[in-house]
């Protein structure tokens, strides 16, 4: 392209996207370097751009919203677009000729990113030629801290939810090689890192698909052996996984090293897990999470769960909501919501209405008030709630520290 002095313009793109997940961000941020590595400069104003990129999550229908009113936005603007992310799996009719989101110059799926080559006319450096950023781009950052390294160690999901819209995004789980992984760690570690974050979709399926076939406890004790000053915090870690491996991953989880350790539940019925398409096993889970509880109080242990889940009764809530303050520093409250392309949507049950819904969130948040002294909020489905969130965990890590202190 070349302006009136004959002089060859340089290309802008602009990068967007509102969503929370920690492997998309990363990808964002490897993304960004691609077009700066050949040639384009990364605007802040879409405007000023040749290019862009919109982010498209589909895991909430807030953020699906948000995204359809960004579309519109850029599409006044008669910009090129290519759309990164899961929504067009997720909710393919809206990106279909006649759909509301069909105009578009690129489409770019979060299973293959490495598909935003197909954007440039002349490649200087490749997708597969850029080293893995363990971080995000600053402006997506609550609160940024250099010495946090994000090492994301699979993708793609292993589960079978009925309600879940992210596999159809994500595809099945692919793990990455266990060297190449403890090497990125080590690298970090020898530069200043002291916080590693263990980033997945589904991340104790990790090595489940490699040959010979491992496990998570397996990646956790080479990363545990690394010489260093350095905490290890674990996000998607499946209850399924914990049950599964029992005393032996628990072992490894006991390390002092790892202080914070995200568990997602959903509820501890039984009857909705089968439902749900998951292990109903999670109740069974108690004494190994009480056992990591007694032997390190530095440990974060956080959860989330759904509310109003179709004919969830009263009891199984109180239930769940009882389970979640005996054994977790941290919930997120998410109310159920209906993905029109997803099984459960399939199925002929009863599903209850928004205010239903609305109603039983509010008596599990006072619950929670009056019952429980970790963290509360509502993740992806209300973001201010997670501005709170981070001042609520410093006061608890603070006290966790201190208890730890006292009994040395």
């Amino acid at each position: 392209m070349e302006n009136m002095s004959g002089m060859v313009k340089e290309k802008n793109v602009y990068l967007w996207h509102n969503t929370l997940c920690s492997t998309y961000l990363i990808d964002l941020k490897k993304m960004e370097n691609i077009f700066r590595l050949n040639g384009w400069k990364v605007s802040k104003d879409p405007q000023d751009a040749d290019l862009v990129v919109l982010g498209s999550c589909g895991s909430f229908m807030n953020v699906i919203e948000d995204f359809e009113r960004k579309y519109e936005e850029v599409c006044e603007m008669k910009k090129r677009v290519a759309i990164y992310g899961c929504l067009p799996l997720i909710a393919p009719e809206k990106f279909r000729p006649n759909g509301v989101m069909a105009k578009f110059d690129f489409f770019i799926p979060a299973t293959n990113p490495e598909m935003v080559e197909k954007i440039f006319d002349e490649l200087t450096v490749k997708w597969n030629d850029l080293k893995e950023p363990g971080e995000f781009r600053l402006e997506d950052y609550r609160n940024y801290r250099p010495e946090r390294k994000f090492v994301v160690v699979q993708k793609g999901c292993s589960a079978t939810c009925t309600f879940c819209p992210h596999k159809v995004g994500i595809g099945p789980h692919v793990s990455r090689e266990k060297n190449g992984i403890i090497d990125e760690i080590r690298g970090y570690i020898r530069n200043g890192a002291k916080i590693i974050f263990i980033e997945g979709r589904d991340t104790g399926s990790w090595g489940t698909d490699l040959a010979p076939k491992q496990n998570f406890g397996d990646l956790l004790n080479a990363i545990l052996s690394l010489d260093g000053d350095f905490e290890v915090h674990i996000n998607q870690l499946g209850g399924n996984w914990l049950v599964a491996h029992g005393d032996e991953l628990v072992t490894r989880l006991k390390s002092e090293k790892i202080t914070n350790v995200h568990i997602p539940i959903q509820t501890v019925s039984p009857r909705l897990l089968r439902l749900m398409g998951r292990d109903e096993r999670i109740a069974e889970m108690e004494p190994y999470l009480m056992d990591l509880k007694k032997s390190s109080r530095k440990m974060l242990l956080r959860t989330d769960i759904i509310i109003g889940f179709p004919t969830e009764t009263m009891d199984e809530l109180k239930a769940t909501l009882e389970f979640v303050s005996k054994l977790f520093d941290e919930v997120a409250c998410h109310g159920f919501e209906l993905h029109p392309n997803t099984e459960i949507a399939r199925q002929t049950v009863e599903f209850f209405d928004r205010a239903e819904i609305d109603e039983r969130i509010q008596y599990a948040l006072d619950y929670f008030a009056e019952n429980y002294r970790g963290v509360i909020h509502r993740g992806g489905q209300d973001s201010a709630s997670l501005v709170a969130r981070e001042h609520k965990i410093k006061e608890i890590c603070l006290s966790m520290q201190g208890k730890a202190e006292k009994s040395q």
